[in-house]
């Protein structure tokens, strides 16, 4: 008897199992048109399932899920958990654990594939809170630029219900490379204005990284985002601003920012100027040292921004209320940067980017008004053998796709004048005095000394790549010099030749300056160019070369004989006359 039951049994489950498995494809998809359905009517968007099971939890395993509205969302797994009341159109807190989600969000405008279910519940959709955790987010930009496509390989969400149809506040966490974001929205807030807060923390497995802290207020206006009130910190640094984000046809930004302190630096911290700049003291932004932009970063966006700066620092420069203008449209770029105080001056660029058919063309043009010549360049390149005020204008532009070719074919004008300045090193009053006794040889082994000029300055044309002068000139109360030559510009090298002459000194007559046949050249790579006189010249005339180095020497010494009077005893010693070296 009891076998029997057994078997009885046994054969039950085996037919209600086989009926089961019968009617399952049949079920299951009545089951997933139904969740489809409560789905729309919660959240407002269309969906389709492509596959139902159960597992032991017990939960739905929901696969191949997909909404294509505005925005495409695609998610391969999906174990959805809560109370089997919800099937029934009941309510309660559901958990959602999915594995590789895929969104595709465009960036124009664009019909909805689909259209959502329209619920037929007062107040739908009735959502509340929502918790939702991403890891291992990455983004992508096909090459057209319509769209940005976002993934992850995992996802967490907790989805509360709704009181009343308010929906209400939606926190999302996204563990994008070693940081982990954090966004809050409250959507119960009044209707049009949402608050928000963004925080952006290092990864616990990174330990270091970015520390950012901003909040504000978030608006719809149809098609477009607008933030209002964005205020915060970035590590550390205060930053405030608005920004406004259209989506409808060509995507367009607005921004406007401000920020205490900005620090750029090379991200191989290779330089001078970054190797010594000051990290940490602001907002750091590393800048790969070969990084040239292009117009494909601007092709598929408009953009219109302003960026406010009160100190910003390039590697160890450093500059004072700063204000920068971008725009770009239809890949054109055009940015100008004006700061009101650099080194005691001003200074003003602009940079125009568009592309050609050849590639990229670049324009780059500035101007500086008055600025600290020894300083400004001691922080950009650590040279330190001048001083003055420098004002300066240079317009250059180039075609190319690499660094090396903008440099071989820029084309451009440029001209400068510092004044009321100084040359620290070997002294110019020696390159003229020094050819005396000494020859090509060693010419260039001069004792340090200083030179002080009025007025240092002259014109270049560009092209090819080379920079051209024929009106170089040196002003001072002892030499005056006049210069022609050229700049090689993507070779780093110089070819210059001074022609000096000496002011007449000591109450002599009042004659134009006394001028020496002794070009001086200057010719080499531009970081370490070596310098030697033509001594030709001086053997040709070498009375009028002896009476000018007496104008010279009255001049280093002064009318009192004070100050420089050992000079001359070092170049000229006085146990024997001064003598001419012949070759």
């Amino acid at each position: 008897m009891r076998h029997r039951r057994l078997v009885a049994g046994a054969a039950i489950l085996i037919v209600s199992g086989t009926g089961l498995s019968l009617c399952w494809p049949v079920l299951s998809a009545r089951l997933a048109r139904f969740i489809e359905t409560r789905l729309a009517e919660e959240t407002g968007r269309p969906w389709r399932i492509g596959a139902i099971g159960f597992d032991f939890t017990p939960a739905l395993v929901l696969r191949d899920v997909v909404s294509d509205d505005t925005v495409r969302i695609d998610l391969r797994v999906a174990t959805v958990s809560g109370p089997l009341s919800l099937l029934a159109g009941g309510t309660g807190s559901v958990r959602v654990a999915g594995e590789g989600l895929a969104m595709t969000v465009p960036l124009g405008s664009r019909a909805p594939a689909g259209s959502a279910v329209p619920s037929d519940r007062a107040g739908a959709p009735r959502i509340g809170a929502t918790r939702v955790v991403l890891k291992n987010v990455g983004w992508a930009m096909p090459d057209d630029g319509r769209t940005v496509s976002i993934s992850a390989s995992a996802a967490d969400a907790t989805f509360e219900p709704g009181a009343d149809g308010r929906g209400g506040p939606l926190a999302i966490t996204l563990g994008i490379a070693d940081h982990d974001v954090l966004v809050e929205i409250d959507t119960i807030a009044s209707q049009g204005a949402k608050p928000f807060r963004v925080a952006v923390d290092p990864a616990s497995h990174s330990g270091s990284g970015r520390t950012v802290r901003l909040d504000g207020m978030l608006h719809r206006d149809g098609p477009a985002y607008r933030i209002e009130g964005l205020g915060g910190t970035l590590d550390g640094t205060r930053l405030s601003g608005s920004g406004r984000l259209t989506l409808q046809g060509r995507p367009k930004l607005d921004a406007d920012l401000r920020v205490e302190e900005l620090v750029i630096a090379a991200a191989s911290g290779s330089t001078a100027g970054s190797s010594r700049g000051r990290r940490g003291a602001g907002l750091t932004v590393s800048v790969p040292d070969d990084i040239l932009p292009t117009p494909a970063w601007f092709a598929h966006m408009d953009l219109q921004a302003r960026l406010a700066v009160s100190r910003l620092s390039l590697g160890s420069a450093r500059l004072d209320g700063v204000a920068v203008n971008a725009t770009a449209r239809q890949g054109v770029f055009d940015a100008t940067m004006n700061a009101a105080s650099v080194y005691d001056g001003s200074l003003k660029l602009r940079y125009a980017l568009a592309p050609t058919t050849a590639g990229s063309q670049h324009r780059l043009m500035a101007s500086l008004s008055g600025n600290r010549i020894l300083p400004l360049l001691g922080d950009l390149i650590e040279a330190r053998g001048i001083d003055g005020r420098v004002t300066g204008h240079f317009d250059i532009q180039a075609t190319g796709s690499r660094e090396a070719d903008l440099a071989r074919a820029a084309m451009g004008t440029a001209d400068f004048s510092v004044i009321d300045g100084r040359f620290d090193g070997p002294a110019l009053a020696q390159w003229v005095a020094g050819t005396a006794g000494r020859t090509e040889n060693n010419a260039g082994n001069w004792e340090s000394g200083t030179t002080r000029f009025t007025l240092l300055g002259g014109s270049f044309a560009i092209a090819q790549g080379r920079a051209v002068t024929n009106d170089l000139q040196l002003k001072s109360p002892l030499i005056q010099a006049t210069g022609t030559g050229s700049v090689d510009l993507s070779g780093r090298s110089l070819d210059l030749t001074f022609q000096p002459s000496v002011v007449p000194q000591g109450g002599r007559r009042a004659s134009p300056s006394v001028r020496l046949s002794v070009p001086v050249r200057v010719v080499g790579p531009w970081e370490n160019p070596s310098v030697t006189a033509d001594m030709a010249g001086l053997l040709r005339d070498p009375a009028g070369a002896v009476e000018a180095i007496q104008d010279l020497g009255t001049g280093l010494m002064g009318p009192d004989g004070g100050g420089l009077s050992g000079l001359l005893d070092g170049i000229f010693p006085k146990s024997r006359p001064p003598s001419l070296n012949r070759r």
